[in-house]
């Protein structure tokens, strides 16, 4: 046989779930196996320490087939599976893990699951056949593979509410516009749309997991969830942009804008004052928006020149007050260049008044 690749290094078990999503053949064999009303335990990969603990059995080298791992599951041992998941190595293998190593497990197969998977740092897979479920173990976590039908609805009710969701944030978002080009924006304004758009960016990631469970199944949905989620971190960049108080330079805005989108939680309003600069006492007042969400949704303008407006004029109404050949002289820009800028942030304004109309 040839020399078998090392097994790939994974950090969680989050990026081991596709290797038992829908459409693999280890999941079909798996699926086999629950359905045959069988127990089953399989070892993921390959290493120096799983060899060591590996007692009885025997070698095979067949390749890995949801028939094959279906009918080697009736004998009692585990199965080992080739690091590249295309060969079952072992059958009927005894593993004798380190009897020291914590488990919570009640089950004989379940705890050396757990503690082989704990030893080895390679995903093991645990098949009860009085649970009626299909449990994956990897160092010092465990998930349960839940049936297709059940992420599906699950999935199709996550992507309704974050249409729904997405739907009022487009509301929200003009109605800012809206405050922002009648310099009448309030902090609690600011700090509201945030914690929306957090709370999507959350919903958003726990779909992604759901959806990776999927598999190929999951396409169709993944398509539907970047379409319901699209530009959103963008926008609470530039919110950033706009309202992060002058004495927060020392933190980057990229950085503060990743820091808000890794939560796993909505921050409350006084949180995200703080955050921003401010304190509590401070929510209620007007603060004026820098312009650079505004001056980013003319067609390509270019970054250095949202950059050269910005920091000539203190707040975005001042550079619509602005006569376009004071502004092209202060910004160390073409006339033409600050003429379009103000022709569309007037378009942008007519725009988002309409929609605010229509909507009342």
């Amino acid at each position: 046989m040839t020399e078998e690749k090392k097994m790939q290094e994974y950090k969680s078990v989050d990026e081991i779930i596709p290797l038992v999503s829908p459409g693999t053949p280890l999941r079909a064999g798996l699926d086999e196996i629950l359905k045959g009303d069988i127990g089953a335990l399989i070892v993921v990969g390959r290493n120096l320490i799983l060899e060591c603990i590996i007692r009885g059995g025997f070698r095979l080298d067949v390749p890995l087939t949801p028939n094959n791992l279906f009918e080697l599951s009736k004998m009692d041992g585990a199965i080992i599976i080739s690091n590249d998941l295309k060969q079952i190595i072992y059958a009927n293998a005894h593993l004798m893990p380190d009897k020291d190593i914590s488990s919570k497990q009640t089950g004989i197969r379940h705890r050396s699951a757990e503690q082989t998977a704990k030893q080895t740092n390679l995903p093991v897979v645990a098949i009860s056949k009085r649970r009626k479920n299909i449990t994956l173990f990897f160092k010092e976590q465990e998930f349960m593979l839940k049936p297709v039908q059940f992420v599906l609805a699950s999935v199709d009710q996550n992507l309704r509410s974050l249409y729904n969701t997405r739907t009022q944030i487009e509301v929200a978002l003009n109605e800012l516009t809206y405050y922002e080009f009648t310099n009448n924006v309030s902090l609690t304004d600011v700090t509201n749309i945030i914690q929306k758009i957090i709370g999507t960016l959350i919903q958003k990631r726990n779909a992604e997991k759901a959806i990776i469970e999927l598999g190929k199944e999951g396409k169709d949905r993944k398509d539907m969830l970047s379409e319901y989620t699209d530009g959103l971190d963008r926008e609470l960049e530039l919110i950033i942009y706009d309202y992060c108080h002058k004495e927060k330079r020392d933190i980057t805005f990229e950085e503060m804008t990743q820091s808000l989108v890794n939560l796993t939680e909505v921050p409350s309003k006084e949180e995200l004052l703080s955050l921003l600069g401010y304190n509590e006492t401070e929510k209620n007042e007007i603060i004026s928006p820098r312009g650079y969400r505004a001056l980013s949704k003319i067609p390509k303008l270019s970054s250095t020149i949202i950059e050269k407006v910005v920091e000539t004029k203190n707040n975005l109404f001042e550079i619509m007050i602005t006569k376009p050949e004071d502004l092209a002289s202060d910004a160390a820009i073409p006339v033409k260049t600050t003429k379009m800028i103000i022709d569309r942030l007037n378009r942008l304004n007519e725009i988002v008044l309409n929609r605010i109309y229509n909507k009342y």
